[in-house]
């Protein structure tokens, strides 16, 4: 994946690097890539989320796209971290793609929902036209290896280099 993105940031998710939020808010850094890399339960999906959580809390809007946890999990995370998850939600700043529910066979009330990580056409459509609503949105897949288990690994690569052209 680092092929397609060329991040030119990579960061470690234990221990908690202080400050980096505020390094890429508040040092305008843009039109990055930045690759958590991780052995399972590393908390690499803690991270993103809380670095999620403080681009919300500065009204930033932000896409998750997650296959790896149950939507009430991730707002709960959210919460934990003083989002106002229900009315970042209405206000349209906050969009969650359920891309786990169909995958363990439960029933998904999400308004955005995804079959699995794995339908990339749907999910490119999805996101293209939620972009079109949200300007310079961050984007959240979580994770790139469930992209990869669902479908082919150069569909997900094609994939990834299409949504880098949109966000750029």
């Amino acid at each position: 994946m680092e092929e397609v993105f060329a991040p030119s940031v990579k960061v470690a998710t234990y221990p908690t690097i202080l400050g980096i939020e505020d390094l890429l808010v508040d040092k305008g850094i843009g039109g990055i890539a930045i690759s958590v890399v991780g052995k399972t339960g590393s908390r690499k999906s803690t991270f993103c989320l809380r670095h999620a959580a403080s681009l919300l809390k500065r009204r930033y809007p932000v896409i998750i796209v997650d296959g790896s946890m149950p939507p009430k999990d991730i707002r709960k995370q959210l919460s934990t971290s003083g989002v106002d998850v229900d009315r970042l939600e209405e206000e349209g700043l906050l969009v969650l793609y359920d891309a786990y529910s169909e995958i363990f066979g439960i029933e998904s009330k999400e308004k955005y929902k995804l079959g699995s990580p794995g339908e990339l056409n749907t999910i490119n459509f999805s996101l293209t036209r939620t972009l079109g609503i949200l300007k310079n949105a961050t984007i959240f897949f979580d994770s790139l290896t469930a992209m990869i288990e669902y479908s082919e690994l150069e569909l997900a690569v094609d994939f990834l280099r299409t949504m880098k052209v949109k966000l750029q």
